[in-house]
């Protein structure tokens, strides 16, 4: 899987996080650790907007894509859940805090 997400090269998926400092850094970093993804999964970070514009764009030229969201949030109108992308089950809750 992680191969399918790769768009670098690295042989790690590459995840389309959130700005750093923002909350949901916290979340994913918190969660690809319990989920022992730290050396399958790259959290990306820089600014969401940009980093989503490029996400969708990737997908729009049929490219997997792998990234992180929140609803309510504009992202899920344009890449609407259950018809575009598929959320990822998690085996257990594993909320920072």
């Amino acid at each position: 899987i992680a191969k399918l997400f790769d768009t670098n090269g690295d042989g790690k998926a590459d995840l389309t996080g959130c700005n750093p400092g923002w909350g949901c850094e916290g979340a994913i970093n918190h969660q690809l650790a319990a989920y022992e993804l730290t050396n399958t999964v790259t959290h990306n970070q820089g600014n969401y907007a940009a980093m989503m514009a490029d996400t969708i764009s990737r997908y729009k030229e049929g490219k997997p894509v792998f990234y992180y969201t929140w609803t309510p949030y504009w992202v899920s109108n344009e890449l609407k859940p259950g018809k575009d992308v598929v959320w990822l089950q998690v085996p257990f809750s594993a909320l920072p805090g």
